[in-house]
């Protein structure tokens, strides 16, 4: 709180304690592990390239996702936020894949179709319940749609 200048009172402690309920709290969806398990199954490398606080990343490992995905790009380790093109340049680089040869699967239109679009990205727009942000995005409702079209 001092290092932002933020008053200091007891309020802090209850946003933490806020804070950490919520953290444990989050669970992956449904699809996610399976997706992930299936596609590293089929040889396909992967990547998660996500805009997190610290606190957030924990539910990551918890779940074990990091065992089936080749890379973890989150804002909070590199200083870049989705759509900067940098930070998918640094999951590519670190897939060591072409632009062309990606695709980005993610909930946000801006930051996860249009974003890596600008690059050279093909993106996916993943929309679970609703309606595309986008009428020209390709859009899922499920990630085991990925794996359709990856064996497709």
């Amino acid at each position: 709180a001092a290092s932002i200048e933020v008053p200091w009172h007891e309020d802090l402690e209850i946003l933490e304690r806020s804070l950490e309920a919520d953290v444990a709290e989050i669970e992956p969806f449904y699809d996610a592990a399976p997706t992930l398990q299936s596609l590293k199954s089929l040889g396909i490398r992967t990547a998660v390239v996500s805009n997190l606080a610290t606190p957030y990343k924990r539910p990551f490992s918890f779940h074990q996702l990091d065992l089936w995905v080749d890379v973890v790009v989150f804002s909070c380790d590199c200083g870049l936020l989705k759509p900067d093109p940098r930070i998918y340049e640094l999951a590519l680089k670190q897939l060591d894949v072409e632009a062309t040869e990606a695709i980005m699967v993610g909930d946000s239109c801006k930051a996860d179709v249009d974003g890596p679009a600008r690059i050279g990205i093909r993106g996916v727009h993943l929309v679970r319940s609703g309606e595309s942000e986008s009428s020209s995005a390709v859009t899922i409702a499920s990630l085991a749609e990925i794996v359709e079209m990856a064996l497709g």
